[in-house]
Formats: C-alpha cells, sequence, structure tokens
C-alpha cells in the first residue's frame, strides 16, 4: 500500500511538472495548421453532429472531402474544447494537460515493466521535459499525437498490470486501443510492439488465452481498418503529397531508401541534442541523398543494424533495453517513408511516441550511472532537465503566431520553400507588397513550380487590384496542380474579374471532373451565376457546395441573395431562418432588405 502511495505521488509531481514548462504556451494563437483545421473549421464554427464527425473524414469540415486521414475522436475533442468566441486558451490548455498526463501514465507504464522506480522516474522526467515535443504541445493541431499515445500507453498497461489472459482484460484493453486508433493512424503498430514484447518476455506461446489476446487486438485493428475504408471510400489511401512537402514521395524505393536512412539519423540527433528545432521540413531544407553508399545514410543503416543487434543481444540480459527500441522502431517504422510515403519528409510531431523509446534508454542509463555514483547522476540530471526546460519555454514563445513561428524558423532555414512563402504571405497581409514578392520570388528561385509561391503572387497582384499579373501567375498554378480546387478556384475568379465568363466557367468545369466533390469549386460556379445575374443555376450550385459541406456562413448569405435578386423573397427568409437556426451570422443589410420586401416580417 505504502508503495502504491508512492508511485502515485511521483506520477502526481511529473504531472504537475510537465504541465509548468508548457504553461507558457496557453496565451499562443491559433498558427497555420490551426487556422484550417480549428479556427475556420465549420465543425466548430457552425456546430456539428456525432454522425457526421464519424462518418467523415478529418477535414471535411475544414472544405477538404478528399482528405485521407480519420480522426474522429480527436476532431471530438476540439468541438467539446471550443465555443463560438473561437477562444484558442482552452485548446491550449487541454493540449498541455494531456501532455502532462501522457507523462505520469508513461512513468506508470515503465513501473509495470520494469518495477523500478528509479528507472521510471528517470525515464518520464526524460519524456516529459524533452523538447521535441513542443511542436506537438504548443501546437493545437499537434493534439492527435498526444491524444494517441495517451490511449495506447493506457492500453499497454491494462495488458500489462493483471499478466493473466481474461476476456474481459482484453475487452477494456481493446476499448482503449480503438480510441487511439480513431485518434491517429499510428496506432496500427500496437499489435506488433506487444507481439515484440511478449516476444522478448517468452509469453508468445500456442494456447487458446494467446490466441484469444491477440484475436481481440487484431480483430481491433482489422475492425477500424474496415470502418476507415468504409468511411473514406477512394480517398483512404490518402492523396499524392506535393514535391515541396516530401520531395522523396514519388521517387521510386531504392531512390527513397538512402534519404529515408538520411532523415533516420537527423531524427536520432534531434532527440540527442534538441537544438535546432523548426516547424517546417520541406524542400530545400534536407539534404536528398541518390545512394546507401554515401557516408551519411551508410552511418545511419549502420546505427541501426547496430540498434536491432542490440536489442535482440540484450533480450535476456536486460530486456527493458529492448523494451526501449520496440517504443521507438515500430512507431518510427510507420513515418520513416521506408515502407511507403507520408504526407511530408519529416516533422518533430512524429517523435512524440517513438521518444518515448529514447527516453526509457536514457532513464536505464541514469540508473546504472545512479547505483554507482548517485550525485553525479542527479547532477547530470537536473542539468538536462533545466537545459530542456529552457529550450521548451523558449521554443513555446516562438509559436506564439504565424509571424514569430516562421519569422524565426526561416533564418534556421532559410532556403526553405514553405518558410519562404510563408513569411510572402505574412508581409502581404501586413501590405507589405514589395517585401512580400520578394520573399515568393526566392521561393520560386529554389523552386519554380512551387504552386505556393505562384498562387501566393497570384493573389499578392490580385488585392492590389493587378488583375492581368495575377492572371499570368494564377494561370501557371492551375497548369501546374489541375486538381487543386483553391488555386483553380482562384484563377477563375480572376477571369471573372476581368469579364472572362466563358473561360472561368470552362477553368472550373475541368476542375470539376479532378474533383467532383470538391464545395469551393461548385461555390465558384454560383458565383460565376451569380455575376451574369442567372439567380435560380446560381442557388443550384451554391446548394449543392452546401450539401458537400461547404462554408455555410458564405454559401446562405449567397442563396438568400441570389434567391432574393430571382424574386424568390420567400425561398431567401427561409435561408435566412436555416442561418438563425443553426446560430450563423449573415450580412445584415441583406437580412434588413429582404424582410423590407416581405409585408408581416
Amino acid at each position: 500500500m505504502r508503495q502504491t502511495i508512492h508511485y502515485a505521488l511521483a506520477a502526481f509531481f511529473l504531472c504537475v511538472m510537465t504541465f509548468l514548462v508548457y504553461v507558457n504556451s496557453l496565451s499562443n494563437q491559433f498558427t497555420f495548421d490551426d487556422k484550417g483545421l480549428i479556427r475556420d473549421n465549420r465543425f466548430i464554427r457552425e456546430g456539428t453532429t456525432l454522425q457526421e464527425i464519424f462518418t467523415t473524414n478529418y477535414r471535411f469540415g475544414a472544405q477538404n472531402p478528399n482528405d485521407g486521414l480519420y480522426r474522429p475522436l480527436v476532431m471530438l475533442t476540439y468541438v467539446l474544447n471550443s465555443d463560438r468566441t473561437l477562444d484558442p486558451f482552452p485548446l491550449h490548455l487541454w493540449n498541455v494537460i494531456l501532455n502532462a498526463l501522457n507523462t505520469a501514465i508513461f512513468f506508470i507504464l515503465i513501473v509495470y515493466c520494469s518495477g523500478s522506480l528509479t528507472i521510471s522516474l528517470f525515464s518520464a522526467f526524460i519524456f516529459g521535459f524533452h523538447p521535441i515535443h513542443t511542436e506537438v504541445v504548443a501546437n493545437i493541431s499537434g493534439r492527435p499525437e498526444i491524444l494517441c499515445t495517451l490511449l495506447l500507453f493506457i492500453t499497454w498497461i491494462i495488458i500489462e498490470k493483471n499478466p493473466r489472459n481474461s476476456l474481459w482484460k482484453h475487452t477494456i484493453a481493446s476499448f482503449f486501443l480503438f480510441c487511439a486508433l480513431l485518434s491517429k493512424e499510428t496506432a496500427v503498430m500496437f499489435p506488433v510492439m506487444i507481439g515484440a514484447y511478449d516476444f522478448l518476455k517468452e509469453r508468445l506461446t500456442f494456447s487458446r488465452r494467446i490466441f484469444m489476446k491477440y484475436g481481440i487486438i487484431i480483430g481491433t485493428v482489422v475492425l477500424y481498418l474496415v470502418i476507415r475504408l468504409l468511411v473514406l471510400g477512394e480517398t483512404a489511401p490518402g492523396s499524392t503529397p506535393e514535391f515541396y512537402d516530401n520531395p522523396i514521395a514519388n521517387t521510386p524505393f531504392l531512390h527513397r531508401i538512402p534519404t529515408a536512412w538520411g532523415i533516420f539519423i537527423r531524427y536520432c540527433g534531434l532527440l540527442v541534442f534538441p537544438q535546432k528545432l523548426v516547424s517546417d521540413y520541406s524542400y530545400n531544407s534536407l539534404p536528398l541523398y541518390k545512394s546507401l553508399l554515401h557516408p551519411v545514410p551508410l552511418a545511419a543503416v549502420f546505427m541501426g543494424i547496430v540498434m536491432i543487434a542490440g536489442a535482440i543481444y540484450m533480450r535476456k540480459r536486460n530486456p527493458l533495453y529492448s523494451l526501449a527500441f520496440i517504443l521507438f522502431f515500430f512507431p518510427y517504422l510507420l513515418i520513416s517513408n521506408m515502407i511507403f510515403p507520408i504526407g511530408t519528409v519529416m516533422g518533430e510531431r512524429f517523435m512524440y511516441l517513438p521518444s518515448a523509446g529514447f527516453a526509457l534508454l536514457m532513464g536505464i542509463l541514469f540508473n546504472r550511472l545512479f547505483s554507482r555514483w548517485r550525485y553525479i547522476a542527479v547532477s547530470i540530471l537536473i542539468l538536462t532537465l533545466a537545459a530542456y526546460t529552457f529550450k521548451i519555454v523558449t521554443r513555446n514563445r516562438v509559436w506564439y503566431d504565424d509571424m514569430t513561428l516562421t519569422s524565426t524558423d526561416v533564418k534556421i532555414m532559410p532556403d526553405n520553400v514553405k518558410l519562404l512563402m510563408n513569411m510572402g504571405v505574412m508581409s502581404a497581409r501586413f501590405k507589405r507588397y514589395t517585401i512580400a514578392e520578394n520573399y515568393y520570388h526566392r521561393a520560386l528561385d529554389i523552386y519554380p513550380n512551387f504552386v505556393g509561391g505562384l498562387s501566393g503572387l497570384g493573389k499578392l497582384f490580385y488585392d492590389q487590384e493587378n488583375y492581368g499579373q495575377a492572371l499570368i501567375y494564377y494561370e501557371k498554378a492551375a497548369q501546374i496542380a489541375p486538381a487543386d480546387p483553391q488555386v483553380c478556384f482562384d484563377y477563375a475568379m480572376v477571369l471573372k474579374q476581368l469579364g472572362r465568363f466563358t473561360d472561368a466557367e470552362r477553368e472550373l468545369r475541368e476542375v470539376l471532373a479532378l474533383s467532383p466533390t470538391s464545395p469551393l469549386v461548385f461555390r465558384g460556379l454560383g458565383n460565376l451565376m451569380l455575376d451574369q445575374k442567372k439567380y435560380h443555376e446560381a442557388v443550384e450550385y451554391y446548394q449543392e457546395a452546401y450539401n458537400l459541406g461547404g462554408d455555410k456562413q458564405i454559401l446562405l448569405n449567397n442563396m438568400a441573395a441570389a434567391s432574393f435578386y430571382n424574386g424568390d423573397t420567400v425561398r431567401a427568409l427561409g435561408y435566412i431562418r436555416m442561418a438563425e437556426l443553426l446560430g450563423i451570422q449573415l450580412n445584415p443589410e441583406m437580412i434588413r432588405t429582404i424582410r423590407a420586401d416581405l409585408p408581416g416580417q
């Protein structure tokens, strides 16, 4: 009983300390992905239902019906975590709380696996205070990593807490595993991880209980995959990433591997020495290797072989080393670009779960030092945690808003095309058009077919009402990305401004053939009809965009206006009432005009 109290107090202390190092992130604003995914998401701004959340993809409410991610539990937490004021504080608060809970739960997991208080404490401190986690915690949209990891740790604890393979225990564990799967795809590796750990502990015997255990665990994963396929349909594999996001995605397997191994050694470097952290690793941030014989990927392969050999060798001598390898290697394998390409070439957020393996390894090494030279070990740990804390606190402030983040990171990676584009976007926002144009051109000098740079220049000239120049850049962007609804929508709107309605409609219909479920394209067609006073057709296109999950505020406003212009005041009033029921604010002047036209309203 006394030991249990000590463990509980240690877990609480770890939770509080981890919370405190991230306290200064609570005042942060929405940054980049947070805006589309959360702030501008109609599920959060206008409300939604459980059915809609669990039967659509992760970014459906953000007007991306082709997104290949299925994370309904995370979206549910965002919806429950937000209010109509869209204050980022509660969202940041829950990221910090969940991350703190992860540290405590990780401590408990290592206690069950090792039976050692000191190893568990050292490991949990390293995990909770590691600066590589700042992207996940300080950035609201990093929550999938936190939530998935928390639920996987709980699943593992339930399995380890009672070695008996009872049906009731594995049913509860499978529930938490299923929730982890609904949070992030990384959880599909859990059966492999727990299987490898059972192999280490020599618990893989052919018996009814083992078949029951793995039948339930694997069955849970299969059930998730079936549901995911039914919900996402043909978009389940996800879209092919752009070259600038992942320059090795479209290369043959043998060409992809050298760079993937080079990135592996970079991840390991960040775990050991997390000094230069950046928010984006897009094109021209990382060297691309063409051969495994290059010294960097060759060294990475050697390191990987040593890690695997070490895990096998230490299996019986000290299985905790092998457990550290399992926690690191199998989650990492899924995001390594080695098995299959993912959406980006590298991201610090992907190291959240694998860093648990690194933390356990450090905990084991600290414990060995502690058993011989106690004061030296404690001193090294304190200095390490002090350095980590300083890095976390300063990095939290960098994540304050878009400008602070990008202006800091572009100094570290000055040739990153996406960071240069973001600097262009923010400079244009403050009407520093010349500076913005320079940033866009710098990005295009590095990568001439960079759609973000081309469309950025297009918007820059569009905002200055220089539609001729805007047309040049949007036209090239649309040629490079003919299936991109946003690019083609913007291009069509420039053509509309120039009075080229036929060309604009042709462009939108061409992209509609490639992206038939895009609400943005239907909205663009509605805009064209509205400008040509084809009000009935405009309403039909807007209605289709509405049905596909488009921006309800814009669409209801436009449908009400088009119906009114078409002489159907009753229908226009119906759209106004629909908006009122949904709590959506439409144009007040338009509402007054429509109601004045209908007596008694």
